[in-house]
């Protein structure tokens, strides 16, 4: 026991460090978060007018050619290291048919798919996702049912994939953001 007495204060000195590196590890990451800022959702059908040209107009889910749907999300970083955002994801889930999809939308004034978030920094992104009535996404289109407090409406999900492969989830209630038409 006497024998290990010089060297106490130094296995003290290497347990500290490691310890100190250890907390370092744990407490040092990127912390992404998302919310929405603004949105809109809205069905629409192509009407050919008077002139023989075609124009959409808004209508209901049961009419509807296409669905688009507008959300400006802010994304920003918490955490006390930088990372970057890989890939945006918008999921589309009709629980009453039970059919989920993910879609990628495209982004306003040519903005990258993939950017870098700071430390303490926001990044505000307007994704803008059109879809198509087609076979394989009739489920979003017939007798869809948006109010919030029914298990089987329309959900939907926006998916913040960072360069560790980490999903953040933001779900948005279509009934919220849904215009009147």
């Amino acid at each position: 026991m006497s024998n290990l007495i010089p060297f106490a204060s130094i296995i003290g000195v290497i347990v500290g460090f490691c310890l100190g590196l250890l907390k370092d590890w744990i407490t040092n990451k990127p912390k992404l978060k998302a919310e929405l800022s603004s949105g809109k959702f809205e069905y629409y059908h192509s009407v050919q007018n008077e002139i023989g040209e075609y124009e959409r107009r808004r209508t209901d889910s049961n009419q509807a050619s296409v669905l688009q749907i507008n959300l400006t999300m802010d994304i920003f970083n918490v955490g006390k290291m930088s990372t970057a955002v890989k890939d945006i994801l918008i999921e589309l889930h009709n629980k009453g048919a039970q059919q989920k999809r993910y879609f990628k939308p495209t982004f306003s004034k040519d903005e990258s798919r993939s950017f870098n978030v700071a430390v303490g920094s926001i990044i505000t992104k307007n994704l803008i996702l059109y879809v198509q009535r087609e076979e394989d996404t009739e489920a979003f289109f017939q007798d869809v049912i948006l109010i919030p407090d029914s298990d089987e409406r329309l959900l939907i999900k926006v998916l913040v994939r960072d360069i560790y492969k980490k999903d953040v989830i933001t779900e948005v209630e279509p009934f919220s953001i849904v215009t009147a038409y």
